[in-house]
């Protein structure tokens, strides 16, 4: 509920085309998801970038891995008392690389280290939104790789 939003943490996954609840929280975020009618879904796009919106459009490659792209949000709740995490993916696959990725230890200290150079492990992670490149084939686990990540001030 909107209360809730205010006041609590909360945890939201998709985009605000398929979540409502992400809507108000879209002001503080420059990693946006585009609906590409051709394939059918969605991709990520940079709000900073000068050029080449489409670039995080690609979701297979010739070698038969598939790429899948993940934004993470990390913003204040509506009243600035709590935490959001807004989790969008292109896919099933990719959403659970980004919560395994979010669960793993090494990973969250690279994105502490993007996000604080130098910083020890004990510092929480600052309001910030990042956009995450997952690969994989059916043999091999995923690969995971920070393309962005920016502190949301």
């Amino acid at each position: 509920s909107f209360h809730e939003l205010k006041s609590d943490n909360a945890v939201l996954f998709g985009s605000a085309g398929s979540d409502l609840w992400i809507e108000p929280f879209l002001g503080r975020m420059t990693l946006r998801w585009r609906f590409d009618p051709t394939r059918g879904g969605y991709y990520p796009t940079d709000l900073t970038a000068k050029s080449a919106p489409e670039q995080f459009n690609v979701t297979s490659l010739p070698d038969g891995s598939h790429v899948g792209f993940a934004t993470l949000s990390l913003l204040p709740n509506l009243s600035g008392t709590g935490n959001v995490l807004i989790i969008s993916a292109t896919g099933g696959t990719t959403m659970m690389a980004v919560i395994d990725f979010l669960s793993n230890e090494g990973s969250i200290r690279l994105l502490r280290d993007r996000l604080i150079p130098g910083a020890a492990a004990g510092i929480p992670l600052p309001y910030f939104e990042a956009l995450i490149r997952t690969s994989s084939r059916s043999e091999v686990p995923h690969d995971n790789e920070i393309l962005i990540a920016r502190r949301i001030h």
